[in-house]
């Protein structure tokens, strides 16, 4: 059963008339194609700008491993850091541009990889929403989201080559 839009009451012309019942519009979302160009635009970084990327995604892989080792497998933190450290590892091989690496990953492997950036850059913004701007720890939260947003469009374009 196909499910139709629902239908609001309306006026017919500028002088009252009789009620015409019209289905709502709801706006259209943009055409895959268009995010698929959005995301190669943000893919396209210069060497400088995916080593000044790569810097925070090194550090989130650190101190994402350290947490995993104090957490009990089988729990859902150890889980989602476990899924959060495979999708870091992905976009370091993508921004470090090892041509070994990125063939190695299978298609399901980058798009849960990009859930788990999604994930990860939604968190970081409210993290960052906590702090004063010009304070180091809202510094340290821009830059991650930075890194993590290039990451994402890297793996979008990769996604996009399969």
């Amino acid at each position: 059963m196909s499910r139709r839009a629902p239908l609001k009451l309306c006026r017919a012309g500028p002088r009252r008339g009789p009620r015409i019942l019209t289905p709502n519009v709801q706006p259209q979302q943009p055409p895959p194609r268009m995010k698929i160009q959005k995301a190669i635009r943000a893919a396209n970084r210069t060497e400088d700008e995916l080593q000044e990327a790569l810097r925070p995604i090194a550090s989130l892989i650190s101190k994402s491993e350290k947490a995993q080792q104090k957490l009990a497998p089988g729990t859902w933190q150890h889980t989602m850091l476990q899924d959060n450290l495979k999708a870091l590892h992905i976009a370091s091989a993508l921004m470090n541009k090892e041509a070994d690496d990125t063939h190695r990953f299978a298609r399901d492997d980058l798009q849960e990889a990009l859930r788990a950036f999604a994930s990860m850059i939604s968190k970081t913004g409210k993290s960052q929403a906590q702090f004063s701007p010009g304070t180091s720890q809202h510094t340290l939260q821009r830059n991650r989201l930075k890194a993590l947003r290039i990451a994402e469009a890297l793996i979008k374009v990769e996604l996009v080559k399969r």
